[in-house]
């Protein structure tokens, strides 16, 4: 069957005997799903069903339609699966366009792209493609705070908030060679947007009543906020400790992203994280060992409070 299928895609790809057929809005559909799942079966993809569903993500005539959406949304599964595509820029300017239908499949395709393939989205130069970023970020930073203030779909903000993280981490990451490709003033529009996420999702917690339970959000804003103060403490180091306190609401498997930015905090022990740090403690010990990360989110549990248990000029509230 996977034989098959993949002889069938090469007929449809773009340049095969059977390219026109593809013109067709249904059997593209059928298509893009047969890719779907030769991708979901473990199988390598055959280089005809990466050509075909880069086509599609291209393709002007398809932008803002139900094929365009599904096309972005398998070519991020095929990225994520290690697939080596050539296209990704392109796709990633069609995705900014794609309109609401899309807007989910294109929000995850952007974070497929960063994260596996850094800030060059897979460029030959490697370098930062500062001018696809601007309008990027513009956009994530404008998802993040319409999601925030209830504006968008929980989706689209989940997606915003993984493509946020993965970007802070590949700024982070590749600060050497953003600085060796000059352009300072792109990075700085970047960064600016970076800034204005990261300030937004501060303003969201201090704006939560105490007595409101965790919304939804969340985890998902805890880990863009955790991985700025991974990357750069001191800029929102303020309005990081102020929401620590909202943070604390998170259950154990949700703060265990905060704890090492926590450990960097000055006198953390006097912030209500030094409980918080005891409850994950304990949640770990309670969990299987097989239990992903379980094993080295209670190390750092341990670290932290041994640290504090040993030092003379330690004090607790």
């Amino acid at each position: 069957q996977v034989r098959a299928g993949a002889h069938l895609l090469e007929l449809l790809r773009p340049g095969g005997r059977l390219a026109g057929a593809a013109a067709d809005s249904e059997v593209l559909l059928q298509s893009l799903l047969l890719v779907q799942e030769l991708a979901a079966s473990g199988a390598r993809t055959p280089p005809a069903a990466l050509a075909l569903v880069q086509g599609a993500c291209c393709s002007g005539p398809l932008v803002g339609s139900e094929a365009h959406a599904l096309a972005l949304g398998v070519f991020a599964e095929l990225l994520e699966s290690g697939a080596a595509a050539d296209q990704v820029d392109e796709a990633l300017g069609a995705a900014i366009a794609a309109g609401p239908i899309a807007r989910v499949a294109a929000l995850h395709l952007v974070a497929a792209a960063v994260f596996k393939l850094g800030l060059s989205f897979g460029q030959p130069n490697g370098k930062p493609q500062l001018g696809r970023l601007k309008p990027l970020l513009s956009w994530l930073a404008g998802e993040l705070r319409l999601g925030l203030e209830g504006h968008s779909d929980r989706a689209s903000t989940c997606a915003a908030c993984a493509a946020l993280e993965a970007t802070i981490v590949a700024f982070g990451r590749e600060a050497g060679a953003l600085e060796a490709a000059g352009g300072l003033e792109d990075v700085s529009d970047c960064l600016r947007q970076l800034h204005r996420a990261v300030a937004d999702v501060h303003t969201y917690c201090a704006d939560l009543s105490a007595s409101d339970e965790a919304p939804a959000e969340l985890p998902l804003v805890a880990r863009v906020a955790a991985v700025w103060q991974l990357e750069d403490p001191r800029q929102f180091s303020t309005e990081f400790e102020r929401s620590l306190s909202v943070f604390c609401r998170l259950p154990p498997s949700e703060f265990a992203v905060l704890l090492p930015c926590v450990h960097e905090l000055h006198d953390w022990q006097l912030s209500p994280a030094l409980g918080k740090a005891l409850e994950v403690a304990a949640a770990c010990w309670r969990e299987d060992a097989a239990a992903p990360h379980a094993v080295e989110t209670f190390k750092q549990c341990a670290l932290m409070i041994t640290e504090v248990a040993l030092d003379a000029a330690a004090y607790l509230p």
